[in-house]
């Protein structure tokens, strides 16, 4: 009789073990196992979970079901986060979302498991909507450590919802840290949405960006903006170009391009000897060396000092210097015109009011032939005889 009540009890729980798995993978029902049911084997939670997953994978998922797979395997192991992560997921989709709903849910889901990022990216869209930028930037350092792959295509969608210049005081405290995302996220940051002023100020820590800086400013406003951002990022290069020149004896600088000399290699090099130091066959137009100068209105003179000068030349060498904004020529003065007695140039010229910026560029042009020779440029200067008044 006692075998017969042991195979009997076997027999019950092996009935309702197999309609309950029966219910729940062929007849979709929710899984109809309590706490006190759970003693009949190991692997139900196990059964469940991948039932839930397999929910989610459906084109047209039964939100009912999600609904109560999660629930059941909330009540059979309540330290797993994927339940948690289920119902975050149907809470997010609703037609109108519970935010309380959303934050306990995540909440929830970190407090079983701190490396789920669909919890942390919906606190980080949680609290970006609601201006929270303490919790977005919190957030968003932790997932910059754990998924750095993820890091940038979030840096993305945030960089959508800086309109809001709230977050501007939160992120200046993280500019003190030396936290790798933090330089990311100042390089990607629209300059056009923040202004010239929060662009220089997030910048500013970060040397290896200020020429980048400088190339998005100008091209979303201006020159202006750039000399700006330049004498504020170096205000000791700045200081040193009083008439808008840097390095007048072209000496290697650190001043930022477009303030400093930009040297065609394969023409003209620097000598600490002789300054420019030029090979020119005659042929082309080159460009050897420009900058971008910044003269105030009025009359200024230019002074050169060769070093080195051909006696038959085959073509010409010219100081130039254009107004940018509308390519004016205010200088054009050859190096090796008869009128220059000596190896030094001199020359005067007007600078007009509506000509803020200038380009000063030593430029080849060809002769009848073709020869190669050698020109030295010991320095170049510009002095300001008067303001125009």
């Amino acid at each position: 009789m006692r075998v017969d009540d042991k195979y009997a009890r076997f027999a019950i729980a092996a009935l309702f073990l197999l309609g309950g798995i029966y219910a729940f993978l062929v007849r979709g029902e929710s899984w109809p196992w309590t706490l006190e049911q759970i003693s009949l084997g190991p692997h139900h939670s196990q059964i469940a979970h991948a039932r839930l997953e397999a929910a989610f994978l459906e084109d047209e998922y039964d939100e009912a079901l999600i609904q109560g797979l999660s629930e059941d395997i909330i009540a059979m192991t309540p330290l797993s986060p994927a339940p948690y992560e289920a119902l975050l997921l149907l809470e997010i989709e609703r037609e109108e979302v519970r935010d309380e709903m959303v934050a306990t849910l995540a909440r929830a889901t970190l407090a079983r498991e701190a490396r789920s990022l669909s919890a942390r990216l919906f606190i980080i869209d949680q609290a970006t909507f609601q201006g929270d930028w303490d919790t977005v930037f919190d957030e968003f350092s932790t997932i910059s450590r754990l998924w750095p792959t993820e890091a940038g295509a979030l840096m993305e969608m945030l960089y959508e919802s800086l309109d809001d210049e709230a977050w501007i005081p939160v992120f200046r405290t993280y500019l003190q840290t030396e936290t790798p995302w933090v330089e990311r996220f100042v390089q990607g940051v629209p300059v056009d949405q923040i202004g010239v002023e929060v662009a220089i100020e997030l910048h500013q820590p970060f040397e290896d960006l200020h020429a980048t800086l400088l190339r998005k400013l100008n091209q979303s406003f201006g020159l202006e903006a750039v000399h700006e951002a330049w004498s504020a990022l170096q205000p000791a290069e700045a200081e040193k170009a009083k008439f808008g020149l840097v390095a007048p004896d072209f000496a290697p600088s650190t001043a930022l391009q477009p303030f400093n000399w930009t040297i065609d290699d394969s023409y003209a090099e620097y000598d600490r000897n002789s300054g420019l130091y030029i090979t020119y066959r005659g042929s082309g137009r080159p460009v050897f060396a420009a900058q971008l100068i910044f003269l105030e209105p009025g009359q200024h003179r230019l002074m050169s000092q060769l070093s080195e000068k051909p006696s038959d030349p085959p073509g010409d060498v010219v100081w130039n210097i254009r107004c940018v904004e509308d390519g004016r020529d205010l200088v054009d003065v050859s190096l090796f015109d008869p009128a220059f007695e000596s190896d030094a140039i001199l020359f005067d010229f007007e600078v007009p009011e509506d000509c803020a910026y200038q380009r000063l560029a030593l430029l080849g042009f060809p002769g009848r032939f073709t020869r190669r020779f050698n020109v030295s440029i010991g320095s170049i200067g510009i002095e300001q005889l008067g303001k125009t008044p």
